[in-house]
């Protein structure tokens, strides 16, 4: 790798966590706040999603390929588009277009500062517990602390579609390509990505590790467990399941399974809730599980 490759992966202070999950499918984290995900072809590569926007994706993604990029984005929140402008061409499920026409609300980021500061330090104790007694914490789960000054400068810009996609549709790349499958719940237009016959998934938040958050306003928390279900029955199909956030972002199918009852016993009022706070400092409840939660609106 050339010094500058380096310095493109790991970023500004170390911020970007980079490695190979399978021949040209790289993850491409911002650990303890959200995973990116590279997919290259013969004629172009997918970047599944474009981070929190708080230093530059392309030079990472650059430094791993040389194809043309196209952006496929799981869903339009803020913290998978905040690299969108750096890209020429972006597709997103069509529910969303609109909704990444408009923009992050303003206030999005004076609300996630406080979450992120106190996971980070109280990260300090957890790492400092490994270091000591289980040495378990790889790279890509060391969360990376906010950089100083952030607030006055963190800017997720509008970005506007090329393309739209729905449910079946095929993003081809030349010599493999990403199946479109609908998973809404977790937001209205969420999809979730097959890597066509090569039995990986990326499950953008429709399948997730930690808080599963079917709380905010475009959430519906039954139609995520239809979702799951769906991908449930799918899971022979996979071997690997990729997910964008918390400190593990690849499981296996039994995830699908596992979260698919999970979920359900939530949507129809089998599963204990307790009073919880999401990461933006909205009061919610929360049903927990063996490897994840589920937040609902309080």
């Amino acid at each position: 790798m050339t010094t500058e490759a380096h310095r493109a992966r790991e970023g500004v202070n170390g911020w970007w966590a980079v490695d190979a999950l399978a021949p040209g499918v790289w993850r491409i984290a911002e650990p303890g706040h959200v995973a990116s995900f590279l997919v290259e072809g013969d004629r172009r590569a997918a970047l599944i999603d474009t981070g929190m926007g708080i230093h530059p994706i392309r030079p990472v993604v650059s430094s791993l390929t040389d194809r043309p990029v196209v952006v496929v984005n799981t869903h339009h929140h803020f913290d998978h588009v905040g690299g969108n402008a750096e890209f020429d061409e972006i597709v997103i499920h069509a529910a969303g277009a609109d909704r990444l026409a408009a923009g992050a609300s303003l206030d999005l980021v004076p609300r996630y500062l406080p979450y992120a500061e106190a996971a980070a330090a109280a990260f300090t104790a957890y790492e400092a517990a490994d270091r000591t007694w289980f040495h378990q914490l790889t790279d890509d789960r060391r969360v990376r602390p906010l950089p100083p000054g952030l607030a006055a400068s963190w800017n997720i810009r509008p970005t506007r579609a090329t393309g739209t996609v729905v449910d079946g549709d095929e993003i081809d790349l030349g010599g493999r390509a990403l199946r479109v499958i609908e998973g809404p719940g977790h937001s209205s237009d969420g999809i979730v990505l097959e890597l066509a016959g090569e039995r990986i998934l990326f499950g953008g938040d429709t399948v997730n590790t930690g808080p599963t958050y079917a709380c905010t306003p475009d959430s519906d928390v039954a139609v995520l467990a239809g979702s799951l279900e769906r991908l449930a029955s799918m899971a022979d199909r996979f071997d690997l399941v990729a997910c964008c956030h918390w400190l593990v972002t690849v499981v296996g199918p039994e995830m699908l399974r596992s979260q698919a009852k999970g979920i359900r016993d939530v949507a129809e009022g089998r599963a204990d809730l307790t009073p919880a706070v999401d990461c933006l400092g909205v009061a919610v409840r929360e049903a927990r599980f063996d490897g994840y939660s589920v937040l609902v609106p309080a």
